[in-house]
């Protein structure tokens, strides 16, 4: 009797055990990003490279929810938005205090994590200084690792990771650059590539199925 009890309860634990495991690459809410650089980036006025700004923005299902999705249009995954249209239209401090405006993008400061030369110049969380090429890397890393970035509904098809690099010509436009883009996050796991190059980013990481959702040039 007990030990047909004992394999009745142990049966029931490896089930439990076995559905966590297969829950576990959709389970969390957050992925860690590695960024890797070329030896010079930014170079479209400059061979040497030019310090840039770089966002990594996680918008969510519910980021075009209602009127939000008038205003986060361009976010939508497939729309094929560009780096000059983040950084013209991304939130700014006095933005994300007037709910009517209309004239930015409005996601979370929380999801959007930024790379620049003052805490002030993002309405998102600064995570360090403008990236160089790692010619320049004081200490000669090749990449940057950021962990926590946060995911909503990863398995949807309206939840993206972008990362946005401010890639300028000689009178600081920004250029028309894609960002790359992980559309459905649950599709590539925890560990997130990029490599940023002279004039493109581009996603390192490749998806382990829906691949047809993937933009053309990225790996599948």
């Amino acid at each position: 009797m007990i030990s047909r009890m004992l394999k009745a309860n142990l049966g029931k634990w490896t089930l439990g055990v076995t559905a966590l495991l297969l829950a576990a690459p959709f389970a969390g809410c957050s992925r860690k990003l590695t960024i890797y650089r070329d030896e010079v980036i930014n170079t479209n006025f400059d061979r040497n490279g030019v310090p840039m700004d770089v966002d990594i923005v996680s918008v969510y299902p519910s980021d075009f929810k209602d009127e939000l999705e008038d205003i986060n249009r361009d976010l939508l995954p497939g729309q094929r938005i560009t780096s000059d249209m983040w950084f013209l239209n991304r939130p700014t401090r006095e933005s994300a205090k007037n709910p009517d405006d209309r004239s930015h993008y409005r996601i979370p400061r929380e999801r959007i994590l930024s790379f620049c030369e003052r805490a002030e110049d993002t309405a998102g969380e600064r995570q360090g200084g403008r990236i160089r090429g790692s010619k320049y890397s004081k200490s000669g890393e090749h990449e940057i690792v950021l962990s926590n970035i946060p995911v909503g509904s990863p398995n949807h098809e309206r939840s993206v990771i972008f990362v946005f690099c401010r890639f300028t010509d000689a009178n600081g436009t920004v250029l028309q650059t894609r960002p790359a883009e992980f559309r459905k996050p649950a599709r590539f796991g925890n560990e997130l590539g990029v490599r940023i190059r002279a004039d493109s980013v581009e996603r390192l990481t490749k998806a382990d199925y829906d691949k047809d959702l993937d933009e053309p040039g990225q790996p599948r």
